[in-house]
């Protein structure tokens, strides 16, 4: 099945990745991003 197969492609890119060590210290790189203040009003 396809999505069976694009699951195991992106498990395996993910795999890739940590072993080379691109999520190292992910929390520290990024910070949560504060919602931008509006000056429109906001519509329910």
């Amino acid at each position: 099945m396809l999505s069976d197969a694009f699951a195991m492609v992106v498990e395996r890119k993910i795999r890739e990745a940590v072993e080379r060590g691109e999520f190292d210290d992910l929390s520290l790189k990024r910070q949560p991003k504060r919602p931008e203040k509006s000056s429109e009003p906001r519509t329910n």
